[in-house]
């Protein structure tokens, strides 16, 4: 995994009683959980925003809560463990970006194996408007992402592993659809047709009912629209200073 350095900035307030410079629709941080003990169920994971955005267990296996001191973490810190080759994924109980004209999420995860040991254990997501498949990776190593979009597109194999912790992105607006790993762009294009999904969002496994993830969420963080490029550097900063070992 490559993380770059923090470049040192003046520290910025923000008043939206949030980290962030613009409110997110959901927020969901591993290590603000409480409640449960090491190796417990989590079958909600809260939202922070204020909006009430909470993730819900939607498959017959249970996610579970680590606190990062006694077994699994991402860099020391706690983290949501989501079992393999098993129906473990989250949902919404509400519609929260089909009507959005625009969106951004960044995830902070830590696959258990790259490239994907199958193509069971490949599945990430499903936030598109259409059926297609989200792979995070998939058995070739390679990511193919759909998020905020139709279609869906190879992005390539990144250099970094996804076995190590590591700060995911996609922006979809009218005029612009770019995946980051790390600041590092993987793919960008200027044509997109915006689509989120209006019900059956996942997280935790893909459209398809064949292709969950196999791996560690510690951060999920998802905005209504498009960041400036300031906002992203400070939400990026943010994330990465966080989850440092």
């Amino acid at each position: 995994m490559s993380i770059p350095a923090l470049i040192a900035r003046p520290l910025r307030v923000f008043t939206n009683e949030t980290p962030f410079p613009y409110i997110p629709v959901a927020w969901h941080d591993a290590q603000a959980i409480s409640g449960p003990a090491d190796g417990d169920a989590l079958d909600t994971w809260d939202d922070g925003s204020g909006r009430g955005a909470d993730l819900t267990k939607a498959g017959s296996t249970s996610a579970l809560y680590r606190d990062g001191t006694t077994g699994e973490n991402i860099n020391g810190h706690a983290c949501v463990r989501i079992v393999a080759d098993t129906t473990c994924y989250f949902t919404y109980a509400a519609d929260i970006l089909s009507a959005a004209a625009a969106g951004e999420v960044f995830i902070v995860a830590q696959n258990d194996a790259d490239p994907a040991a199958s193509a069971g254990r490949s599945g990430f997501w499903s936030f598109a408007g259409s059926d297609y498949s989200a792979h995070h990776p998939y058995t070739d190593g390679k990511v193919y992402e759909c998020w905020g979009r139709y279609n869906r597109v190879d992005c390539g194999n990144p250099a970094d592993s996804l076995a190590s912790m590591h700060i995911y992105n996609v922006i979809s607006a009218a005029s612009e659809w770019t995946v980051n790993l790390n600041t590092t762009q993987l793919y960008t294009t200027a044509t997109n047709t915006v689509s989120f999904a209006s019900s059956g969002v996942r997280v935790g496994r893909s459209s398809g009912s064949t292709y969950n993830y196999a791996g560690l969420f510690g951060e999920l963080v998802i905005f209504n629209r498009a960041l400036s490029a300031g906002e992203r550097t400070d939400a990026y900063d943010y994330l990465a200073a966080k989850w440092a070992p």
